[in-house]
């Protein structure tokens, strides 16, 4: 057993059947709006701001509403009022189960607390490897900001289903896409991923659907990890560490791959969506931090 998906667990468990799940997800996605598209509904923003807005997004780590008022798109007024929309809105699985006529309410409650009991130790099991990590800012950077990111510009909401800190192990999938740094440490960040997850990632920073892993796919999937380690090194440097960045490469195989001699550290992270699983590793040497 592992840590699961509460939809997965609903299946396991014979709440519901595999069509009614997806039924529910397709609602769940059709019923949470963006803020960009409540924004354009309320006619606040049009959809060249919007682009605007998503552009800036791939580039920082900032969110949409931040983005709106420091291009002067929108007040702080009419972001908490979109804000508040999009909040009412807003449902989770258990409701659209709810409101599709799949689960009740006493169904939903009582199976909620089934699965939370059931996940707790497996989600410490999970994290065991990020917790062995040394220089627990600098490995929790990198997590925290490529699920923002898989989030904000893929459309791919993750989360961590299991670590390790085995550096045989940090390319279980096909399409590895790395980028070395150097500075206070030496090392690489990597994502590994399957065709589809690569295609999701592509997709979403070309803004169209793409269909098959070319170099205009290639050059977006490395695109998004340039932006995404680019804006992890800036966050590292208020923690004191400085690195620089060299830029992303694609090894199908680790024979490609050059692992530093100096590396001596290794966390391995396991992220699942309901459709994707991915890995992101970090590989580094000894961190020469600088206290702030």
């Amino acid at each position: 057993m592992s840590v699961k998906f509460f939809g997965q667990y609903l299946l396991e468990q014979g709440k519901i059947i595999k069509e009614e799940l997806l039924d529910a997800l397709e609602f769940q996605k059709k019923v949470n709006a963006k803020l960009g598209t409540i924004a354009l509904d309320a006619g606040y923003l049009t959809a060249e701001q919007v682009e605007r807005i998503h552009s800036e997004q791939q580039r920082t780590d900032k969110l949409f509403g931040e983005i709106a008022i420091g291009l002067n798109y929108l007040t702080p007024e009419q972001l908490e009022e979109l804000l508040i929309i999009q909040k009412n809105e807003r449902i989770s699985l258990g409701d659209a189960l709810i409101q599709k006529g799949y689960l009740t309410l006493s169904e939903l409650e009582e199976v909620l607390k089934e699965f939370k009991r059931s996940q707790e130790v497996f989600i410490q099991k999970a994290k065991f490897g990020i917790v062995k990590s040394t220089h627990p800012e600098f490995t929790e950077s990198f997590i925290d900001l490529t699920i923002k990111f898989l989030r904000r510009l893929t459309d791919i909401e993750v989360e961590v289903i299991a670590s390790h800190n085995n550096p045989e192990k940090i390319a279980p999938y096909i399409w590895n896409v790395y980028q070395n740094f150097f500075g206070d440490t030496v090392g690489f960040y990597m994502l590994s991923l399957h065709e589809k997850s690569f295609l999701q990632i592509a997709s979403g920073i070309a803004q169209e659907k793409l269909r098959e892993i070319d170099d205009f796919a290639k050059d977006g999937v490395k695109e998004f990890i340039n932006t995404l380690v680019g804006n992890t090194a800036a966050r590292l440097s208020q923690h004191g560490i400085k690195i620089d960045l060299k830029p992303p490469n694609i090894a199908p195989s680790l024979g490609l791959l050059q692992i530093p001699p100096e590396v001596i550290e290794t966390v391995s992270v396991t992220l699942a969506s309901s459709q994707y699983e991915m890995q992101m590793s970090l590989l580094y040497s000894a961190i020469n931090a600088k206290k702030k």
